[in-house]
């Protein structure tokens, strides 16, 4: 095999659940891997992330390495403060902590934090990164007030302003309904083979008719295959729509309504298997939507993180 040694670097969403590498040649992705989120580590993260990182760097010359997410976490390579919202992408941008770590100069991203009128606080490491890389793509995202929403183990549903980071809050759907699947009763009493059609829309319905609480609609799916004869699967769908059902009613329910973004779409941005969730959640809740690939976003926030200027952006 043929060696080069053109200079690479390294970009990288290292979130709690799965660690996503882009090898780039100036703003050109070549190549993509992944490897264990930081909450699944047996080893350093160090030493994971050499590892991962090993193959190529044996083909290409690579000395920069730009990171997001909970690699600056303190369970991360290096404990990088929050920045303080209101955040605009530049202040992002100048708080950035470089690590230089056997041979590789290592550029990790802050996280945001806010803390509202009752002094309660939020966090995120990861979506921030996103979010300003959609800011790079959509020209139209910098002016006016809109609404992003970010499925994944922590949905993130944020509040933009003229490109600023305002407010944002965490609804931690994706770890309930992990925990409930793999860690608890509820899933199974029924036949594991049969499919789950239908399942989602009618947790959906559910969560709009809550009236004795979300805990006790969410024993309705064990309910429903003991008594009603419902696959494991369907009860899986059910409880998914419930929950994320649950999450959209109390976001609109407590955040800006559609009726309050005007003609503006709530943006989904995050795997596309998640975004179409969300999609049907917030149109069964009347609410238009437009879905971004997150992969595309964090790849562009990583390179305005590196100063280069996103191919896919639109001005």
């Amino acid at each position: 095999m043929r060696v080069t040694r053109t200079m690479h670097r390294v970009l990288g969403d290292w979130g709690t659940s799965r660690l996503r590498l882009f090898l780039a040649a100036g703003a050109s992705i070549q190549e993509h891997c992944e490897g264990p989120g930081i909450g699944a580590l047996s080893e350093p993260p160090g030493a994971v992330l050499h590892s991962a990182l090993a193959p190529w760097r044996e083909r290409h010359d690579i000395r920069h390495v730009i990171l997001c997410g909970m690699a600056g976490s303190r369970n991360g390579l290096l404990e990088v403060p929050y920045l303080k919202a209101p955040a605009a992408a530049q202040d992002w941008k100048h708080q950035q902590r470089h690590l230089d770590s056997s041979g590789l100069d290592i550029a990790i991203a802050p996280g945001l934090c806010v803390v509202d009128e009752s002094g309660s606080a939020d966090v995120m490491r990861g979506e921030e990164c996103q979010i300003f890389g959609a800011l790079q793509r959509k020209a139209d995202l910098r002016v006016g007030r809109h609404l992003v929403v970010l499925p994944g183990t922590h949905c993130k549903w944020v509040h933009l302003e003229d490109g600023i980071i305002l407010r944002f809050t965490t609804y931690i759907t994706g770890e309930l309904f992990a925990l409930l699947r793999y860690h608890s009763t509820l899933l199974r009493a029924g036949d594991s083979q049969d499919p789950g059609d239908g399942g989602f829309v009618a947790g959906l319905r559910r969560s709009q008719t809550c009236a004795s609480g979300l805990a006790a609609a969410v024993f309705e799916a064990r309910t429903a295959q003991l008594i009603q004869g419902r696959s494991q699967a369907w009860a899986a769908e059910f409880l998914s729509g419930l929950l994320i059902g649950a999450e959209v009613h109390a976001a609109l329910e407590h955040g800006p309504g559609p009726h309050d973004l005007r003609d503006r779409s709530i943006i989904l941005i995050g795997d596309p298997s998640l975004t179409a969730l969300y999609h049907r959640a917030l149109a069964h809740y009347g609410a238009a939507t437009v879905q971004w690939d997150g992969n595309e976003c964090a790849v562009a926030g990583l390179l305005f993180l590196a100063g280069i200027a996103d191919p896919g952006g639109d001005g």
